[in-house]
């Protein structure tokens, strides 16, 4: 029988669309707890490729009840509407292998979402605060027995698959030996490469992942 593949998943901009900033944000202007003016000011500060953005601090600073805008939107929004249209079938495409949500940004804001979404209750999540291309690379696991990561050692994989909207994510891997680099740059991006780079398949969707 086969090994399964370790299969690691961005989340922001690869599973999970960011239209959902600017419909939140929409919906707590709506309400009226939130004036136009600070609205476009976040969706300026979240359009920032610079800035990893905690978005219930802002909110947090401009005087607002978090949790009264939380519990808003969990009662207005489906936050599983905005995981992008190609997510659901390659998770059932890949059911049969090791499934990761990794992302990276501020703790708490990565877990009010990821816990919004309940199609990926099921999966495994790491956050970090570091490159996620260079937390693999440093936790690789490489034997006759298969590739994996300190996080799952004991479990080997035939490969490691980790797919990513951010190209300097996936560079600290290339070259390595049993592993799959995947630049998802969606009709969306927040990020676009500067060129190709070898070693890595850049693609817009995930229907074109092997």
């Amino acid at each position: 029988m086969s090994k399964p593949k370790l299969i690691i998943m961005d989340f922001d901009r690869t599973i999970f669309n960011a239209a959902f900033y600017t419909e939140f944000l929409a919906l707590l202007t709506s309400r009226r707890l939130l004036d136009a003016a600070t609205n476009q000011r976040i969706v300026d500060l979240l359009a920032d490729t610079n800035i990893s953005l905690d978005l219930m601090d802002v909110l947090r600073r401009c005087h607002l009840n978090v949790v009264q805008a939380l519990e808003l939107a969990r009662t207005a929004l489906d936050p599983n509407d905005f995981l992008y249209d190609d997510v659901s079938p390659f998770l059932e495409r890949g059911r049969d292998d090791k499934l990761v949500v990794m992302t990276t940004g501020v703790r708490r804001w990565q877990m009010i979402k990821l816990d919004f979404c309940a199609s990926l209750q099921p999966y495994p999540k790491i956050i970090l605060q570091d490159n996620k291309g260079e937390y693999v690379r440093d936790t690789l696991l490489q034997s006759q027995k298969g590739i994996s990561i300190q996080d799952y050692e004991g479990q080997w994989f035939s490969e490691l698959v980790l797919i990513d909207d951010r190209v300097d994510s996936l560079t600290p891997l290339v070259g390595r030996d049993r592993v799959s680099l995947w630049h998802l740059e969606r009709p969306d991006a927040k990020y676009r490469r500067d060129r190709d780079y070898d070693g890595i398949t850049h693609i817009t969707s995930l229907k074109e992942i092997i």
